[in-house]
């Protein structure tokens, strides 16, 4: 049996990171889709301690601890991906201690042999005119900024941690939606 493909997919907020874990779904379709953000939105709508605890913290804006995005993680592999299932993190690791959690949980589960980390890159620049176009309610120009400056200063070190051990593939993201998934399946050989 193939072993099953594993992706992260990660890239500024703009890049389009999103779209492109969503036509990969589509595209391969046994595979399993894990967006941290749904995780949390789900978790925050329970009335237990945590949950509650998670809906304040999404209200002020600040990120949960570490250890909270792992076990929601660990708990949807070990209840909802099958052993013949690839798995897309989809803009998730988004800090250093988070990726080499994720690559212990991966070692355990023998996927990490075949783990790709996919950065859809664009320019900062690229990424502020992408995202005042989107005019979402919390795009301010403040947001937008802290939203870079966190990609900088958190995710940069996931992807160069990744591409340190070989395992990151770049993706001019500043091309077409359809160009870009073609970029990806070319590289993946898919």
């Amino acid at each position: 049996m193939n072993k099953p493909l594993n992706f992260i997919i990660t890239g500024r907020a703009g890049s389009g990171k999103g779209t492109q874990a969503n036509l990969l779904t589509d595209y391969i379709k046994n595979i399993h889709h894990i967006e941290s953000g749904v995780l949390f939105r789900e978790l925050a709508q329970q009335e237990t301690d945590l949950g509650l605890r998670i809906k304040e913290i999404h209200e002020t804006g600040t990120l949960a601890p570490e250890v909270i995005a792992i076990a929601l993680w660990v708990s949807d592999l070990a209840y909802k991906v099958k052993r013949d299932q690839g798995i897309i993190f989809d803009g998730s690791p988004r800090r250093l201690e988070e990726a080499k959690h994720l690559d212990e949980i991966l070692k355990f589960m023998n996927r990490f042999d075949n783990l790709k980390v996919l950065l859809v890159d664009i320019s900062n620049d690229e990424a502020r005119k992408r995202l005042k176009l989107r005019a979402r309610s919390d795009d301010t120009e403040e947001a937008i900024q802290n939203r870079l400056d966190f990609f900088d200063e958190n995710v940069l070190p996931v992807v160069e941690h990744y591409e340190k051990i070989g395992k990151l593939i770049k993706i001019n993201g500043e091309q077409s939606i359809e160009k870009i998934h073609e970029d990806i399946r070319v590289s993946l050989n898919i």
